[in-house]
């Protein structure tokens, strides 16, 4: 009967220990790990050197003068046809609420030209009478608002947003609407509906005259908006509180705040790989900032795959407008490495600096071709991103608000060319709003 061997075919300890070790340097090679970067920049150093400031600044004493320009064209007037429409409640609450809220209120009638009611009677605002001007110079109006913005009052215009000024056109608006828009970093359009029933001038050529009897329907009836233009965003938000509370508003549009809310980043993988980059300490949130997440991030580099070291982050936003094209995103960066704990030089912008971008816009994943960092040093980038040009869409009820063309009455329940109203607003303003702004602190060891 033959014997079994049972160390026959088993290889020697020596054999063993050279195959183990063969098998560990392997995976230490295709692993790559990288020692611990230096001691990581502080928060405070870092925002130091972009100029952002480590807390919020003191909050500037609220705008007490208010001033309320009321459009007094006759195409205003059959909105107090019946005294007791949406236009008249609204307007009557509005003038009443600021004055309760401790404004210093000027009101002013403006048609053909602009004057001050001086101490006008709620009752004087709702009679047909007060509506009896020729062309509104909402243009003029506008640049008049923006000066007075600039010097610390909140301003409001009640109008229909018929531009009937005959020697000037939108363009002209849009420019002034712009010097709005650098006078002022809080804006709002809000958007009512009211019973209308009178004489409507129609605007488009030939020029006439047609008779509207639209509902006292908030969902049906003719437009009328209030714009509002405030010194700061804690105005803005003190005037809603105050003046526009419980008031029936159909919709409305904040082109100064960011058309996406970030609310979450986190680390991606690339391509189903492990990330090259882990996060080195907790985020610090920058408190200054006034997009929606301002934030400070420190990553370690843990594999090395050569001159680029991409960095991929998951974003979860909320949308407040929708973009065309998440690829046509306006990234502005500026870079900072720090050796030893100094900084080398000042920040400097980066060229030609192309993310990735994938996914949809509440859900995105931007990857950033970083270069790999030098051994022993932290790369520092701040990211700014906006919107870009031409890559917002208006908000979708602007589109039932406006019409190409005045001239049936079927139209009566929309406003002539808003659409080109509020893409002035978007272009002047919201393109330019950053809604990210993220300082990335990129740390490698040896």
């Amino acid at each position: 009967m033959p014997t079994f061997n049972a160390t026959a075919r088993l290889p020697n300890r020596r054999m063993i220990g050279g195959r183990l070790a063969l098998v560990c340097a392997a995976a230490a090679l295709s692993s790559c790990q990288m020692s611990p970067p230096p001691l990581a920049p502080s928060a405070a150093t870092v925002l130091r050197f972009f100029g952002i400031a480590q807390d919020p600044p003191p909050a500037a004493p609220p705008a007490s003068s208010l001033e309320l320009y009321i459009d007094g064209s006759q195409s205003m007037r059959g909105f107090v046809d019946n005294p007791n429409s949406i236009y008249g409640k609204t307007l009557t609450a509005v003038y009443t609420n600021a004055l309760t809220a401790r404004y210093n209120v000027e009101a002013y009638k403006f048609s053909s030209q602009i004057e001050p009611l001086g101490q006008a009677l709620v009752s004087d605002l709702a009679s047909p009478a007060f509506y009896g001007g020729g062309d509104t110079p909402l243009s003029q109006l506008l640049r008049r608002v923006a000066s007075h913005v600039a010097a610390g009052a909140v301003c409001v215009i009640v109008t229909d947003m018929e531009q009937s000024e005959s020697h000037k056109d939108e363009k002209d608006m849009i420019a002034a609407l712009q010097e709005v828009a650098q006078a002022s970093p809080a804006i709002m359009l809000v958007a009512f509906r009211s019973s209308f029933k009178g004489k409507y001038f129609v605007e488009t050529t030939p020029h006439g005259v047609i008779m509207l009897d639209e509902p006292d329907d908030p969902l049906k009836g003719r437009p009328f908006y209030a714009l509002i233009a405030a010194p700061t965003e804690q105005d803005l938000v003190r005037f809603q509180r105050y003046a526009l509370a419980g008031l029936t508003q159909s919709n409305s549009f904040e082109p100064s705040a960011p058309p996406i809310r970030v609310d979450r980043r986190d680390v991606a993988r690339l391509d189903g790989q492990a990330s090259l980059w882990s996060r080195h300490l907790r985020s610090f949130a920058i408190a200054s900032s006034r997009v929606s997440l301002g934030t400070l991030d420190w990553f370690r580099q843990v594999h090395v795959p050569g001159p680029v070291s991409p960095l991929a982050l998951r974003i979860r936003a909320t949308t407040g407008l929708p973009v065309r094209s998440l690829a046509d995103f306006r990234y502005q960066v500026d870079v900072l490495t720090l050796r030893g704990g100094k900084a080398v030089g000042a920040p400097q912008p980066v060229k030609d600096f192309t993310p990735e971008v994938s996914g949809k816009q509440d859900l995105m994943t931007i990857k950033f071709f970083f270069p790999t960092p030098e051994g022993r040093t932290w790369s520092v980038y701040r990211v700014r991103i906006s919107a870009g040009e031409g890559n917002l869409k208006l908000p979708a009820w602007v589109d039932e608000y406006s019409t190409l063309s005045d001239r049936d009455e079927s139209q009566g329940n929309r406003t002539l060319h808003l659409d080109l109203f509020v893409q002035s607003m978007v272009r002047a303003i919201t393109e330019s709003v950053v809604f990210s702004d993220h300082v990335i602190c990129l740390g490698r060891g040896e």
